[in-house]
């Protein structure tokens, strides 16, 4: 439920990892209390969604993998303020649809990860 990140914080962490859980958001609170995070990983989880808050204090995220959950939504703005986001995996899961939009304000994305099922729409 991420209510452990309460009372936990680190200027220096640089990776955190959540594998094999029942996660299924990611805290907003995540990036505050970690605000050097450059590596998120949240593969075989429960997540169904990537909302617009999750990701409003990642500034120094580079690396997000969130494969093998079970999301079928990612919200157009959800990563308008990641600047330093450079690779995305979300390969595993079930999208229907993904804007086209959704990586405009990411200057330094690289590579983006996604399986496409037959009836998936890039809009």
């Amino acid at each position: 439920s991420g209510n452990h990140l309460i009372t936990f914080s680190d200027p220096n962490v640089r990776r955190v990892i959540f594998t094999n859980s029942f996660l299924s958001r990611i805290p907003p609170i995540l990036f505050q209390k970690f605000p050097s995070l450059e590596y998120l990983t949240v593969s075989n989880c429960s997540m169904s969604a990537i909302n617009t808050n999750t990701f409003s204090a990642c500034g120094t995220l580079k690396y997000f993998d969130a494969s093998s959950n079970f999301i079928t939504t990612v919200d157009g703005a959800s990563f308008k303020s990641c600047a330093a986001l450079e690779v995305i995996d979300l390969t595993g899961n079930n999208f229907d649809m993904i804007s086209g939009q959704l990586f405009v304000n990411n200057p330094m994305l690289k590579a983006v990860y996604i399986n496409r099922p037959p009836a998936m729409v890039l809009v």
